[in-house]
């Protein structure tokens, strides 16, 4: 398995355990790495990597102003992954790669030599003896136990799903290469229940009231029912919100929420860290198909009515029929386009 590093030496890399942390299996996120912190044996295998697994891990003790020899470097394994997409930009050197989310896990990895890890090495391969899959509370648990700078902050894992009936789905999300992002896919008009699962990590039950969770979106295409703000004032919950596609004109749009883990501080907020998820609404090709229907029993209810008055043939039966067709096309547009 190919095994990614993402440490402590600067924001952008703690960033991303944060989003794994945060988003659902089948998102996907992007990690860059300059090539020479990328091991030869994974470079050699440049053209067949896509689709080939491997585990999001988390490095502690990756200090820029302590040399690399003298660094105590501490590794934490996070999720289960598998590479979408990846490739090498000729202007700026970096190697960028997709990673598709998958189980959060505590394995059993047989490392390579020391040579090829952190802080030498970020990118390299390892064999995965056992997985052990846990519970998204539990990662986030043990991370904090593993790194006291996590241990005041507001967590969040954010899922998107969709009923029929009483059974719930866990709603598409698509990768697409050309923007190299992931989007949930959503059918214009429809609802859906945004999930979303809260840790605080803070011992101290006076400040659990302190933290809250952000909901940042402009409303243009979707409208979520919750409070602008989430606080929970306990160290665990789980809420549940309900999100409307509007419908669109055009034939695709993309709309996107940020969610942000934030404390108020003596009337200032400090954010800890945010995510974006995104969102491609399309048409809903049912209601076009639906719309037809209702445009061809308002015309044949129309023009049988106006046959029997211009023929004088006022037969209540047929009359009544050629009306019911008219009334059903009128309750279906008002229904289902608000039109009158």
């Amino acid at each position: 398995m190919i095994l990614f590093f993402s440490s402590d030496g600067n924001a952008l890399f703690q960033k991303n355990v944060l989003s794994s942390l945060s988003l659902p299996n089948g998102y996907c996120i992007h990690v860059r790495y300059w090539e020479d912190i990328v091991s030869q044996s994974v470079l050699n295998k440049f053209g067949r990597l896509r689709n080939l697994e491997g585990v999001h891990i988390y490095v502690k003790g990756n200090d820029p102003s302590v040399e690399k020899e003298k660094r105590q470097v501490e590794y934490f394994s996070v999720r289960k992954i598998q590479i979408v997409d990846y490739r090498k930009d000729l202007q700026t050197g970096l190697i960028h790669f997709n990673l598709e989310l998958g189980d959060f896990i505590n394995p059993v990895i047989e490392f390579p030599s020391p040579e090829n890890l952190p802080p030498y090495k970020f990118v390299s391969e390892g064999e995965v003896i056992i997985l052990n899959p846990v519970r998204w509370y539990e990662k986030v648990e043990s991370l904090v136990k593993f790194d006291n700078r996590f241990d005041s902050a507001l967590f969040f894992n954010f899922n998107l799903t969709e009923y029929f009936g009483i059974w719930p789905n866990s709603v598409e999300c698509r990768y697409d290469s050309e923007e190299e992002t992931s989007s949930f896919i959503l059918s214009e008009g429809k609802s859906y229940i945004i999930e979303l699962a809260i840790l605080i990590s803070d011992s101290r039950q006076d400040q659990l009231e302190s933290y809250e969770c952000l909901f940042d979106y402009d409303k243009n295409d979707i409208l979520i029912t919750n409070p602008r703000t989430v606080i929970i004032g306990t160290k665990k919950d789980n809420r549940r919100y309900r999100l409307i596609s509007k419908s669109i004109s055009n034939i695709h749009s993309f709309d996107y929420l940020k969610l942000i883990s934030r404390k108020k501080i003596e009337n200032e907020y400090h954010e800890f860290y945010e995510t974006i998820i995104r969102f491609n609404i399309v048409k809903n090709k049912r209601k076009a198909i639906f719309f037809v229907v209702l445009f061809f029993l308002n015309v044949t209810g129309t023009a049988w009515f106006a046959y029997l008055i211009s023929e004088k043939r006022f037969d209540l039966l047929h009359m009544f029929a050629a009306l019911i067709l008219v009334i059903v096309s009128a309750l279906g547009q008002y229904y289902y386009y608000n039109k009158s």
